[in-house]
């Protein structure tokens, strides 16, 4: 999952309009965050997973955008320009490791005062193969069948 976060992180870092792109690790909760705005921060939040069989996996995974900037009028855009950069960028996106991210919700978030944030949510699936160690055993049925009529 780190690489389909690495990836993320580097097609947002395309976009002219966001100026920090990176994995959420907390940045904006400290007094004055260490991100340049407007930034967009990636983290995965859920992944279910399916069994196909032979221990191979399909996991479906929410991951949420955290995108943020500092409140001001003399922007020639708001916030919401940058989510529409990220959306235009995201959506349908996809490489060899993950299905095309789909959206599934976009909330302001409001624990930031002088800043908009919102956080939008994006689903998507990748294949987990069999691990290494995985040993694979045929096993031939040894069953015994009795016989009505020899029992009486």
């Amino acid at each position: 999952m780190d690489e389909i976060i690495r990836l993320i992180v580097e097609r947002l870092k395309e976009d002219k309009l966001i100026r920090y792109a990176s994995r959420n690790s907390g940045q904006l909760a400290a007094e004055q965050p260490q991100v340049n705005f407007p930034c967009a921060l990636v983290d995965i939040v859920n992944v279910e997973y399916e069994q196909t069989g032979k221990c191979e996996q399909i996991g479906t995974a929410d991951i949420e955008f955290t995108i943020a900037d500092i409140y001001s009028s003399r922007h020639d855009y708001s916030v919401l320009t940058v989510i529409d950069s990220v959306h235009q960028r995201l959506q349908g996106w996809r490489t060899p490791l993950f299905s095309p991210l789909m959206r599934l919700s976009l909330r302001r978030e409001s624990n930031l005062p002088g800043y908009d944030e919102y956080v939008a949510t994006y689903r998507t699936s990748f294949f987990v193969p069999k691990m290494e160690n995985f040993v694979e055993v045929s096993v031939e049925p040894s069953v015994l069948v009795e016989d009505e009529a020899s029992e009486s």
